[in-house]
């Protein structure tokens, strides 16, 4: 037997990132030759290992950035090429700061300053809405 096991990764793709926690991960290994002797996995959150020794299967739940390295071994020693993704989960909202105007009610005309981060996703877009309140001002929230 010189054939490398090979294993399925579930639940999670190369290069994405997910906004919806738990995010489950889980690996099928098989050998049709010898047979399977192990799966191995490693995982690190913001380049940080995270202790998996007691985990058979993967449950996330933080924001961070992650990547998930799995390999397969069978009874006489033929290893599976490792396997490497990346990913992101990101489940705190972006960040929103009006700089101008400070706050209550003017009669002059200026400039709203508006900035939006988001440090793992990035903003998509931001949207502002206007509408009128009071004797023809316009009101923006």
């Amino acid at each position: 037997d010189t054939t490398a096991p090979s294993t399925l990764i579930s639940g999670v793709s190369n290069a994405m990132s997910y906004n919806t926690v738990p995010l489950l991960i889980s690996f099928n290994s098989s050998d049709s030759l010898s047979g399977l002797n192990a799966t191995h996995f490693t995982l690190t959150k913001d380049g940080s290992i995270v202790d998996t020794s007691n985990m058979t299967s993967l449950n996330l739940t933080q924001t961070g950035a992650y990547q998930l390295n799995v390999t397969a071994s069978d009874v006489v020693g033929n290893y599976e090429t490792k396997q490497v993704v990346n990913f992101s989960i990101d489940v705190s909202a972006p960040a929103v700061v009006v700089t101008n105007p400070s706050g209550g009610w003017t009669n002059v005309s200026y400039n709203i300053t508006i900035n939006a981060t988001d440090v793992l996703s990035g903003v998509a877009n931001v949207t502002v809405y206007f509408s009128k309140f009071y004797k023809g001002l316009c009101y923006w929230h």
